[in-house]
């Protein structure tokens, strides 16, 4: 049976390269962040500018008119691909396709739910100048939505995974049923064609000297380390959310957890999100000034 690969998690999390990692294969296929181009919500997600460099990419030319509903079935037809990873991480969109591909009976669904340690995920906001902790504790509320939700998942701490990116890919691969091998983590290798998401594995497909990027903490992140940690060791929510990571996690499961579209829920959260999308497809948001530019630099 065909899969589909839900890869989620809240922002900077490092979805969109572990689904080229996943897609790196003769017979996978990467679609990033496609929930964006069915449901667009920034200004950028009117017009497709595809991972592999190619504008118009002909591959897009050809599924960009597909209702979502019929697109995993057409990128299997038109791609002649056994397995689809998705990391549009959007929660409306995983809850409605999990819903959809399960009742169909189509496909095999895996969800795996990448999160970084709170420490690790604040140095992603503190780089960029944002150093409020209640804005990173507020990040896993994204987490406990989806349990909410009850969507069936695997965990996945992207800061042990790119640490041992053999191992945990070769353990991830295991667990959704495809295939591993040597090179599998060097998604630059192929040509994807995969959406939006971040612009930093995009540039990684086209570097000259490309690599798997592992995030240090400079000093001055490292000096406060001890005040971030015991603020987030306060924070009972969060560490709640945390413990039923942690439970779930790919080195603790032994394997994928049964999904079924019955189970599968759509809570007060869900019909907020989805309102608050249908009207930011007429009043979109600009893209950030760092992204919008590097967009402008793509090959076309």
């Amino acid at each position: 049976m065909k899969k589909v690969i839900f890869v989620n998690g809240t922002a900077r999390c490092g979805s969109t390269m572990v689904d080229l990692m996943l897609g790196h294969d003769p017979k996978g296929f990467s679609l990033g962040e496609v929930s964006s181009w069915f449901r667009p919500w920034r200004t950028h997600h009117f017009d497709i500018k595809c991972g592999c460099g190619t504008y118009p990419c002909p591959v897009w030319e050809e599924l960009k008119h597909v209702p979502e509903d019929e697109l995993y079935r057409a990128v299997v037809e038109t791609q002649s691909v056994e397995f689809i990873a998705d990391s549009s991480k959007k929660l409306t969109w995983v809850i409605d396709q999990n819903r959809r591909l399960l009742a169909s009976g189509d496909f095999e669904v895996h969800n795996v739910f990448l999160y970084k340690d709170p420490v690790s995920l604040h140095h992603s906001h503190w780089k960029r100048g944002q150093k409020d902790l209640s804005i990173t504790a507020g990040h896993y509320r994204y987490y406990a939505h989806a349990l909410d939700a009850r969507i069936p998942f695997i965990a996945v701490n992207y800061d042990w995974l790119v640490r041992n990116i053999d191992e945990g890919l070769a353990l991830l691969c295991e667990r959704m049923g495809i295939p591993h091998f040597p090179a599998k983590a060097e998604f630059w290798r192929k040509t994807h064609h995969q959406l939006f998401g971040s612009f930093g594995p995009r540039q990684q497909m086209h570097a000259p000297s490309p690599r798997i990027y592992i995030e240090e903490f400079g000093a001055d992140y490292v000096e406060a380390m001890p005040s971030i940690e015991q603020d987030f060791r306060c924070r009972p929510e969060l560490q709640a959310i945390l413990g039923e990571l942690g439970a779930r996690d790919i080195r603790k499961s032994t394997g994928p957890m049964p999904a079924d579209s019955g189970t599968i829920r759509r809570p007060l959260f869900y019909y907020r999100q989805r309102w608050r999308e249908r009207k930011m497809r007429f009043f979109p948001q600009p893209w950030p000034d760092r992204e919008a530019s590097s967009i402008r630099e793509w090959k076309v």
